[in-house]
């Protein structure tokens, strides 16, 4: 399976969310900029409108 860069990008951000969440991470402004770069991967992908 050939992936590129934003997938990659896109994979690895969404696994740091799951993780940080799972350990109930305290610094929510670090969750809301991997959340914000996530969305800007999701529209870049055409994923998400």
């Amino acid at each position: 399976m050939v992936m590129n860069q934003l997938e990659v990008n896109l994979e690895a951000i969404t696994n740091t969310l799951a993780i940080l969440k799972k350990e109930n991470c305290k610094d929510k402004e670090k969750i809301k900029n991997l959340e914000e770069e996530r969305e800007k991967l999701l529209k870049e992908l055409k994923v998400m409108s």
